[in-house]
This record gives structure tokens, C-alpha cells and sequence, in this order.
């Protein structure tokens, strides 16, 4: 198949609450995760090949400059996850196995999180003090592990499950279990117990607005995939409205638990879209008696 498929050229989309999109004017490249900064005044993502992104770096755009900054240069570099305060950029550094944390500006050196194991560890979301993660933890199983810095133990929040984030307030935990197929959105606080069912249908991937009042998250359950809104309100106890649909994402990459590869700050969403090459699509070429040129084999 011809590299244009393989190679899996995309662009990242910034969307409004109507659905309206634009495009980054960037080159057309391997884009996945992006992460709005806290502030909301840059993305960051990762930029490499294949379906995770793998063979590449982290990069953060800026709105305002509408410049690129490679943050990374490990070669290996995905899924970044900011600090509450912008200040730092957790992230997947697949070659080494392990998950560490950089300044968002590039300067200083790593502090390494969690790293040293067979497994795949991929960091969701800080806690507003900056000092835990929630960490889907991919192996035989994907679970949800609470890792506190300072901490040897890592906690295990939720078995069975994916993309978690905390909310603004440090209160409550929304995921997705099981991690794909007929996956629910769940909400559960941090401490005590508890435990709310969002979603109806099939749904995943939730994301926090900043201010902690809603809830967005995909909805697979229909003929189209949706961006959903739910009102939440936390002052005594966890209660949430009825969820509402904003718009469609069907063009866009979204279905790939357990990495999340969408965003949003409450007012915009980033996706990526993948570019297809039609033409290349149609045409699969296959190659017969290649055995032959193997050493040693007839």
C-alpha cells in the first residue's frame, strides 16, 4: 500500500460550540492527543507516525503567534498531559518505557514519573495541586492508577477502564470502562463513595470544562459519533443534568481507546483529521514468489 496511506498524513481542527471548524495552519503531518493548555492560549500534541504516534515528538502551538514549538527530542515522545498551572508537560516516553515530566518551555530536565516496566503507562489528567495524575496502565488489562509524585506505590482507581481526568475542584474522577466496546462514561469522587453513570449509551472519552460546571464526552451509540455536553454541579454532592448533543465529528480521529485524541477548553474542541488519499486507497499492489529473494529459501 502506498506510503500517502501509510503514513497517515493529518491536520489538527479547532471546533466551536456549532460546529463550525477551522484548521491550524500547519503543514500537513502525523498529528495525535491534543491537549489545550490550561489557559487555553496553546495545544499541545504529538507529532510522529503510526496509529499512536510513536517515532516522534511533542510540539505545543500557540493561538496568538500561530508559531510551533517542539518541546521534545527523545524521538519517542506522545501523549502530553499539562499541569494545572501550564507550567509543566507530563508525557510517554515509549522507547524507555516510563512516563516523565518537562517544563512546558523546554528548559531544565526530565523528572521521571513512573517508568521501568513491561507496561504501558499513559498520563489523563493532573490534580489541581499538581502533584497526581491519573494513569490509564495498559497490559494484560487497561486500568485507571492514581501516581502521586514523592510516592514509590502507585493506587489503583478503577479496574477496567480508561481516559480518566479529574475535575477542576480535585473532587471527582470521570472515565470510560471498559476501555472500548461497549464502554459507559462513569463518574466516581476521588475520596469516599459513590459512583454516577453519565452516558446512556455507548460513550467514552470525557473531559472536564475548566470552570467544573460541565461534562463533555463522544457518544457512540447512534449512526453518527457526537460531541455531548451534560451540566454537572458538585457543592454538596455529585448531580448532572441531562446530557445534550453540540455537533458531529464523523471525519474525525476519535475512536482509540485507550488514548484519548481529542480535546477541549470548554468553548473550542481539538481534533485531528486524518487526510486520505482516495487514489491510493483504491490501488493495493501484491508482490507473489517474494520468498525467492530471502537467503536460504527456494
Amino acid at each position: 500500500v502506498s506510503s500517502s496511506v501509510t503514513d497517515a498524513l493529518s491536520n489538527v481542527v479547532v471546533v466551536d460550540r456549532d460546529g463550525e471548524a477551522e484548521t491550524l495552519p500547519l503543514e500537513p503531518r502525523g498529528y495525535y492527543q491534543p491537549r489545550f493548555s490550561p489557559d487555553g492560549s496553546a495545544l499541545a500534541f504529538a507529532v510522529g507516525k503510526g496509529a499512536l504516534g510513536v517515532n516522534g515528538d511533542i510540539w505545543v502551538y500557540t493561538f496568538a503567534e500561530g508559531g510551533l514549538r517542539r518541546v521534545t527530542f527523545g524521538g519517542s515522545d506522545l501523549y502530553p498531559a499539562w499541569s494545572p498551572d501550564g507550567a509543566r508537560i507530563a508525557y510517554v516516553d515509549a522507547d524507555r518505557s516510563r512516563v516523565v515530566a518537562i517544563a512546558a518551555d523546554g528548559s531544565g530536565g526530565e523528572q521521571v514519573l513512573v517508568g521501568g516496566e513491561v507496561e504501558v503507562w499513559l498520563p489523563d489528567s493532573w490534580a489541581p495541586d499538581g502533584t497526581t495524575l491519573t494513569m490509564s496502565k495498559t497490559g494484560r488489562t487497561t486500568d485507571v492508577y492514581l501516581v502521586t509524585a514523592g510516592e514509590e506505590e502507585t493506587r489503583l482507581f478503577a479496574a477496567d477502564a480508561s481516559g480518566a481526568v479529574i475535575s477542576p475542584d480535585g473532587l471527582y474522577l470521570a472515565y470510560q470502562s471498559p476501555p472500548a466496546g461497549d464502554a459507559r462514561v462513569y463518574v466516581q469522587p476521588l475520596e469516599g463513595d459513590g459512583k454516577w453513570q453519565i452516558s446512556s449509551g455507548i460513550a467514552g472519552y470525557p473531559r472536564w470544562s475548566p470552570d467544573g460546571t460541565r461534562l463533555f464526552f463522544l457518544d457512540y451509540s447512534g449512526s453518527e459519533r457526537v460531541v455531548m455536553e451534560v451540566d454537572v454541579r458538585s457543592e454538596e454532592t455529585f448531580r448532572f443534568g441531562v446530557p445534550r448533543k453540540l455537533f458531529e465529528v464523523g471525519q474525525f480521529v476519535t475512536a482509540t481507546a485507550p488514548v484519548v485524541n481529542w480535546d477541549t477548553d470548554g468553548d473550542r474542541f481539538a481534533f485531528v483529521e486524518l487526510l486520505r488519499d482516495e487514489g491510493a486507497l483504491q490501488k493495493i499492489e501484491v508482490t507473489l514468489g517474494w520468498s525467492a529473494a530471502i537467503p536460504g529459501r527456494p
